[in-house]
């Protein structure tokens, strides 16, 4: 059986396992809960969660100490930046 076969029965095992009751019933019921009101209200209270913790001032500080980290930490050749990152993370905050 060459590779292409192989890949043919593969797409044909998962196009089956796609049309089956449980595929369609767990689908459907997915559909429901997201346009749900419980949905669209978590929804809403993440996002307001969110603009409210971006708009803090300690995120800020935490967030402009992460920048000035990352930028010192990209000249020097022996730290990277996502290291420079995490510590002027850990110092602004």
């Amino acid at each position: 059986m060459n590779l292409r076969d192989k890949l043919n029965t593969i797409a044909e095992s998962i196009k089956s396992a796609a049309e089956s009751d449980t595929s369609k019933s767990a689908l459907s019921t997915a559909k429901e809960v997201a346009t749900s009101d419980a949905a669209k209200e978590l929804g809403n209270a993440a996002k307001d969660s969110a603009v409210s913790a971006l708009k803090s001032d300690a995120v800020k500080q935490v967030a402009a100490a992460t920048a000035a980290g990352a930028l010192a930490a990209s000249v020097v050749p022996v730290i990277g930046t996502g290291v420079g990152a995490t510590a002027g993370a850990i110092l602004g905050a």
